[in-house]
């Protein structure tokens, strides 16, 4: 039962890693992205671009002003130390990302003759979204690839369409399947159920003496995440049945039926 659990986890991670992955020849690109968003904020004649690179786009004019401007700007999270390991300068930079999706992210250096170096890209998830956002870094990392900017003017659109009719943020079907392949096979699982089985082994070990047979470490495993896939499929399946959203939030109730 294990094994076929395991070979169940498998199958479903290579599928699902199979179907995020899939390119398709690009109609937009980061620039055209950046220049989109700038021009909602009403910044394109404060912020002047360089010449694009393949991952971000320096800013070779506006870098003080849009430093100041982000800062101010509540709808910007300035980025904490961890989330900047990946820099080059991890300690002399400041960053500032959006907790929108696609969330903008600045990266500022400040340079030894006191000028300011900054660079622009859009991410798929907000600083709020750490392991989402773990898992899409650790996907490009293996995969070779960058952010589609096909998807990200889509999603920027959508974004800026829910922003303008003041409608609640709703999740689609991409967006729901997004986030099981994140709860289901992601980072934060991975850790759990490597939590749950170091717990639970020496638990029994140390503790529960008396037990003539300990269950191996690595059947924990696959049994904790073969659970725990089964438990979010049968959510997914529900949940896309009747186009409900998966994501907790805050109900405001607090009556004890209500909750219930």
């Amino acid at each position: 039962m294990k094994r076929t659990g395991l070979k169940l986890v498998i199958v479903v991670g290579l599928l699902a890693a199979c179907a995020h992955g899939q390119t398709q020849t690009a109609h937009y690109s980061l620039l055209d992205n950046l220049n989109e968003k700038l021009s909602h904020q009403n910044l394109l004649d404060r912020i002047v671009f360089g010449t694009p690179t393949k991952k971000y786009v320096p800013i070779v004019s506006g870098a003080e002003f849009l430093l100041d401007y982000l800062g101010s700007d509540p709808q910007y999270k300035k980025d904490r130390i961890w989330s900047r390991l990946a820099h080059t300068h991890p300690i002399s930079t400041v960053a500032y990302r959006e907790e929108d999706n696609p969330s903008t992210h600045v990266v500022f250096l400040k340079l030894p003759d006191g000028s300011l170096k900054a660079d622009m890209h859009l991410d798929g998830n907000g600083p709020q979204k750490l392991w989402p956002h773990l898992d899409e870094f650790l996907f490009h990392k293996l995969t070779f690839q960058d952010n589609n900017q096909d998807r990200m003017n889509a999603n920027l659109k959508q974004s800026l369409a829910r922003e303008a009719n003041g409608e609640e943020a709703f999740i689609s079907n991409r967006e729901r399947t997004l986030l099981f392949i994140h709860e289901t096979l992601g980072l934060q699982p991975m850790v759990a159920a490597f939590g749950n089985t170091m717990f639970r082994h020496y638990a029994h070990e140390l503790v529960w003496k008396t037990e003539s047979r300990y269950e191996p470490m690595l059947y924990r495993f696959e049994g904790s995440l073969f659970r725990h896939t089964l438990k979010n499929s049968i959510e997914f399946g529900v949940a896309s049945w009747r186009q409900e959203d998966t994501r907790y939030k805050s109900s405001g109730k607090q009556d004890a039926g209500a909750r219930v």
